[in-house]
């Protein structure tokens, strides 16, 4: 038997207030910048830039390809790995960024010239972030989470420093896409400095038999990241092709709330991913089991609270925020915060389920959640546009909820029972 390490709760806490600031501070910062967009543009401009950035993030996701998790999980287990799993990675997506960037703007220009340009600058600004998440990965599994704090700090200043100097100068939209792309290549550089000062040189890998390693371990991850973001996004998508921007601009206006709320679980990802994992790999299932309950109890405590908080001051919060010209957003937002427990609870609970290896379980309980939000949208946004969309989450993020725990708590229980050290990994392949 492996002797499990305690858990330093120390270095645990001092990683959770900054992880935890960092994500406040951005949250922050895009949510100011936000309200400032949806006072100085039109709705049209408004729902443009929201369904161009949802076709980005979503194509964003093609080129990530479930990496991040996998240097994290790599790294988590033994840190000497850390140079050679992120030169490989970066040596696979970078001509793949360029590949689908490429091919998603002519597509674009293609299919729904309207909002061409819009989409080829939120790839752009989209794709540098998802590039600087590979080397997040990196500082999350070397528990150097600090480094990912000042370069997200950092390009966060800059954004909103920009933002409002377009805005004062009414530059138009154009100009306001070029500060994201400005902003996210700070952020980019700033991590690539770090790195090298602080962890070792990068050498790229360019080796085919390591990219289909690579892939081999990391497609798990690619499925489920498609699948989140697929399921966070499909109600906007749906709802720009079947029903107008206007309608976009008012639900992502109330989503954005929801997607701000998510600051508190964030960190708790960030900093319990790779102890999780480390847990897993010593087999030390009573203090995972332990650690697991207290997740689930405290995010459950903070998304009930904060769902009765916002549900009740709805009207209120979106009038001084945003305006009367987004009053309909308000039922949105109410309906959209009640699924706020359900979210919390399945953001904690598939961290677990990636430290447990449970992948292929959660790729087929996402896909039917994903299926059944299509589904239940083709009725649901003809009849009520946003409203039908914001009920649609509700319903299947409480089924994905529910289905995630209990595959967690079922495989703990086995585990306890039976499973050693890396038996998990091998039964999931």
């Amino acid at each position: 038997m492996v002797t499990a390490t305690p858990l330093d709760w120390r270095k645990i806490g001092h990683d959770l207030l900054l992880a935890g600031g960092a994500n406040f501070f951005r949250k922050l910062i895009s949510y100011v910048v936000v309200v400032t967009l949806a006072r100085y543009l039109n709705k049209d401009d408004v729902g443009a830039m929201f369904l161009a950035a949802s076709i980005a993030s979503v194509a964003a996701v093609l080129t990530e390809l479930g990496t991040t998790r996998y240097v994290v999980r790599e790294i988590a287990v033994d840190s000497s790995r850390a140079a050679r799993a992120l030169g490989a990675v970066l040596a696979l997506r970078i001509p793949l960024l360029a590949i689908v960037c490429s091919v998603l703007s002519i597509v674009v220009w293609a299919a729904y010239r309207e909002i061409a340009l819009a989409v080829s600058l939120s790839s752009l600004y989209v794709f540098l972030e998802s590039l600087f998440f590979s080397f997040s990965g990196v500082f999350v599994a070397t528990r150097n989470v600090r480094y990912r704090v000042l370069a997200d700090v950092s390009s966060q200043v800059l954004l909103v420093a920009l933002v409002f100097l377009a805005v004062r100068w009414d530059a138009g939209f154009v100009t306001i896409l070029l500060c994201y792309v400005a902003a996210n290549s700070l952020l980019v550089a700033a991590a690539v400095a770090m790195y090298l000062s602080r962890i070792g040189p990068l050498e790229l890998q360019w080796d085919l038999d390591i990219f289909r390693r690579i892939l081999r371990q990391s497609l798990p991850f690619f499925a489920l990241m498609s699948l989140s973001v697929l399921h966070f996004k499909v109600d906007t998508l749906m709802l720009g092709f079947m029903a107008s921007l206007e309608a976009v601009a008012n639900y992502e206006i109330a989503y954005k709330f929801l997607e701000v709320s998510r600051i508190v679980v964030r960190p708790v990802a960030m900093v319990f991913l790779p102890i999780c994992t480390a847990l897993v790999a010593q087999a030390a299932w009573p203090m995972f089991s332990g650690l697991a309950k207290k997740l689930f109890l405290g995010t459950l405590l903070a998304a009930v609270v904060g769902a009765a908080v916002v549900v009740g001051g709805a009207g209120a919060v979106m009038g001084t925020v945003f305006g009367p010209s987004y009053s309909p957003s308000v039922p949105i937002l109410r309906i959209l915060f009640l699924a706020l427990p359900a979210v919390y609870v399945s953001f904690i609970g598939s961290v677990l389920a990636n430290a447990l290896v449970l992948d292929k379980r959660l790729i087929r309980a996402t896909v039917a959640c994903l299926l059944l939000n299509v589904l239940a949208n083709l009725y649901a946004i003809p009849r009520w546009a946003g409203i039908g969309a914001a009920w649609t989450t509700l319903a299947t993020e409480t089924l994905l909820g529910v289905w995630t725990w209990i595959l967690v708590v079922g495989a703990v229980r086995h585990a306890r029972r039976h499973v050693a050290p890396d038996a998990l990994a091998g039964r999931e392949q």
